[in-house]
């Protein structure tokens, strides 16, 4: 009974390694394929703007060391 057993969970081992590796090669073969962007618009000085302060509000949350402000 235990040898059976062993059989049938070696044989279950390698038919999941066998579908590891299926799965592994499918997926390296099939990439999607990259759709190109349309050009954009440049931007208005408004949304440069908005970038700009965007920035600048992340700088200075991530440099809060947690010290009291005024």
């Amino acid at each position: 009974m235990t040898v059976q057993i062993l059989i049938l969970l070696t044989l279950w081992l390698i038919v999941c390694a066998i579908c590891l590796f299926v799965g592994f090669f499918v997926g390296l073969k099939m990439k999607p394929k990259e759709v190109p962007k349309p050009p954009s618009e440049p931007l208005t000085e408004e949304q440069e703007r908005q970038i700009e302060k965007t920035k600048r509000e992340i700088e200075n949350f991530y440099r809060y060391d947690g010290s009291s402000q005024e």
